[in-house]
């Protein structure tokens, strides 16, 4: 295995010029990723102008590997193995727990795709804390990576595991489910709401409100350890709102709104991006420590800990139902006293 012992220089890759740059090969993908977003039918996750931007990220960046971390119903799935169709030298290497690809979307995207758009894509619904970092970018030198799975455990994987594996490659990290509150237009009061408490209380739970580090707006928990890692290595953490709205000139605007249609084209994205190459050669990177074995062996443990909260709920439930009951009961005997001492009070007046 053949890996280059300094980081590659690389030109710098932006979700703006990602865009400007591939503009006319976007035009002339409109029908096929049109078709595979509605084969997958699921807007809720990606709309089509996110996976515009992602499908130029792709072109632009040129990667010989693209790793997505968190395919659920297989937006991203489809939109980088369309990329690395069109790129030719780029597999994709799917990661999921999540079998809804395989159940119920990969035999209608069959239907919109020749059967060796497939050979450019590895599905494994697996446990990805589990995965095996070297073997999976072997002897890759431009890796992409989509970071969609949640929760600190999987932080602890990628920033510990998968990313000290890219320190000496070209690298991209893309982040999905993070806003910018600077463009987003979204209200930061509380609006009543408790204080965000992670995704174990439920992914944006009704009831509680969302995360704000700074501009950063989100409701999963990776957004933290993100951040940490960010600012321990002195590394730019950026957004394709910010991107996009700072470095197309409104004649470029221009010129994409009327040649894109308008779902596939919008200044706004709700992603975040980084990468290890904006370290210079002999500059020293701080990654976490990461073992599998003792994440998964708390995640277990904090999982035994939910269930008996959830049981103790469940019982604490039952008590208060049944204290209704008797309540209810109580009420319904009382009533029946009365009733009985007024009856006996008419009978003892009409005797008179």
């Amino acid at each position: 295995m053949s890996i280059s012992t300094s980081a590659p220089s690389m030109r710098t890759t932006t979700p703006a010029m990602a865009v400007w740059n591939n503009r006319e090969k976007i035009a002339a993908s409109r029908s096929r990723l049109q078709a595979l977003y509605e084969a997958v039918d699921w807007a809720n996750d990606l709309d089509l102008y996110q996976w515009t931007q992602w499908f130029a990220i792709a072109l632009e960046f040129q990667p010989d590997l693209i790793v997505e971390l968190g395919r659920g119903m297989g937006n991203s799935t489809c939109v980088f193995t369309e990329a690395a169709n069109q790129l030719g030298d780029c597999r994709v290497v799917s990661l999921c727990l999540s079998p809804d690809w395989d159940a119920t979307v990969k035999h209608r995207v069959a239907q919109v795709v020749p059967d060796s758009w497939f050979q450019k894509l590895e599905t494994r619904t697996e446990e990805i804390l589990t995965t095996d970092v070297q073997a999976l970018i072997g002897d890759s030198q431009r890796v992409l990576v989509l970071w969609d799975a949640h929760g600190f455990d999987m932080a602890e994987f990628v920033l510990g595991g998968l990313l000290p594996t890219l320190e000496h490659r070209h690298s991209f990290v893309v982040m999905h489910d993070i806003s910018d509150g600077r463009y987003s237009r979204i209200n930061p009061s509380y609006q009543g709401k408790r204080l965000w408490r992670g995704t174990r209380e439920g992914f944006n739970r009704e009831g509680h409100s969302r995360l704000y580090l700074n501009y950063l707006d989100t409701a999963v928990e990776q957004t933290i350890a993100i951040v940490d890692f960010i600012s321990r290595n002195g590394l730019t953490l950026e957004s394709a709102d910010h991107s996009l709205q700072t470095e197309l000139s409104s004649e470029r605007i221009s010129e994409l709104q009327n040649s894109l249609e308008a779902k596939f084209f919008r200044l706004d994205g709700h992603w975040f991006y980084f990468s290890l190459n904006e370290k210079t050669k002999g500059e020293e990177i701080y990654f976490p420590n990461f073992q599998s074995e003792i994440v998964i062996q708390e995640r277990q443990a904090r999982s035994h800990v939910d269930n008996d909260h959830a049981q103790v709920e469940q019982l604490q439930g039952e008590v208060n139902h049944l204290k209704t009951l008797l309540a209810q009961a109580q009420a319904d005997t009382g009533m029946a006293n009365l009733l009985k001492k007024a009856w006996r009070k008419y009978k003892a007046f009409r005797s008179r």
